[in-house]
């Protein structure tokens, strides 16, 4: 799941309750960040899970 709230609270509190569910979680604050999270898994080639 990627959480992205520009509220850090938000993000804190999603993010935990998500990995409660046995969601694998990635969080950014912006857009940017999304990007760069998104070139790092390109360049790991690694594939984010589809279920929680």
């Amino acid at each position: 799941m990627l959480v992205v709230d520009d509220e850090p609270l938000v993000r804190v509190g999603l993010a935990s309750m998500l990995e409660q569910w046995h969601c694998q979680v990635m969080s950014a604050a912006n857009v940017d960040q999304v990007r760069r999270l998104i070139g790092h898994m390109q360049e790991s080639n690694s594939k984010p899970s589809m279920w929680c």
